[in-house]
């Protein structure tokens, strides 16, 4: 008999908590009700068929960060707001403003993963898509240079910092700072 769990994530446990180069803190709520929240790695495969070693092909997989989009149901402008807000930082000062987002799931075995996205900035949002008899669905995009985990390295890599579960922020140089 096998000992995996016959229950799974149906993607109703998850919580999303943006923090700003201010020391700000949105949760996913602040915006809308969140309905949908996806991610994905931008990658590129490097696919090398030698005329040594018998042809064998090679693989390397170099990571370039990561895109994703999140959809919430308008209940407030703060998304608006936020974005307008986010447009008027770069207008007069000149430079991007960066955020730090940090996603926490609860697994189906009860544990919760906690994923931290690095440089993370908000771009494409929407307005609102106003359609009659349907909630007003707003959405955006955002880039972020890396994600982290707080699982234990499997591999024991020095470098790879072991992160606490909330807190992690990343300065401008570069390093981490709780």
């Amino acid at each position: 008999m096998s000992n995996i769990p016959q229950n799974f994530v149906i993607g109703q446990n998850v919580q999303i908590i943006l923090t700003d180069s201010f020391g700000g803190t949105y949760l996913l709520s602040d915006f809308g009700h969140g309905t949908s929240f996806e991610a994905t790695v931008n990658d590129t495969l490097i696919h090398v068929v030698p005329i040594t070693n018998g042809g064998l092909p090679l693989n390397r997989r170099n990571p370039h960060g990561w895109t994703g989009t999140i959809r919430t149901a308008r209940y407030n402008g703060f998304l608006s707001d936020y974005i307008a807000l986010y447009d008027k930082y770069f207008y007069s000062t000149g430079n991007q403003l960066f955020l730090t987002m940090t996603v926490n799931i609860q697994e189906a075995d009860g544990s919760i993963g906690t994923y931290i996205f690095t440089y993370v900035v908000l771009h494409k949002p929407t307005f609102g898509d106003y359609v009659a008899n349907k909630e007003t669905e707003q959405t955006f995009d955002f880039d972020a240079q890396e994600l982290l985990s707080d699982a234990v390295d499997p591999l024991g890599s020095a470098g790879i910092p072991t992160l606490a579960p909330q807190g992690f922020l990343y300065s401008q140089s570069g390093s981490i700072g709780v």
